[in-house]
C-alpha cells in the first residue's frame, strides 16, 4: 500500500461524487485506486504519479469526502520490491 501523507492526498465533494487529488515526492508507477467495500465508479483507477505533479481522479459515490478518504486503498508497482 502506498503511504500518502495527509498533505499529499485530498478528497473533496463535487457533484455526484468526490475528486481525489494525489501528489507524491517520488515517481509512483501504476498506482491502483480502489474503494474498500463500496460500489463506486472511478474516472481512472490506474495512474502514474510524477514527483510534485498532482493528479486528480473523480469518483462517483454516495460516500462523503471523509468516508471515501478512509476507505480509499492504493497499491502500485513500487510496492512489489
Amino acid at each position: 500500500c502506498v503511504a500518502f501523507k495527509d498533505d499529499f492526498i485530498s478528497v473533496e465533494k463535487e457533484g455526484n461524487g468526490c475528486v481525489v487529488t494525489l501528489k507524491s515526492d517520488k515517481f509512483v508507477r501504476a498506482l491502483c485506486l480502489s474503494v474498500n467495500g463500496d460500489d463506486c465508479r472511478l474516472s481512472d483507477n490506474y495512474i502514474d504519479l510524477l514527483p510534485g505533479i498532482p493528479s486528480q481522479v473523480h469518483i462517483t459515490t454516495r460516500l462523503t469526502a471523509d468516508e471515501l478518504k478512509r476507505k480509499l486503498e492504493t497499491n502500485s508497482l513500487n510496492d512489489m520490491q
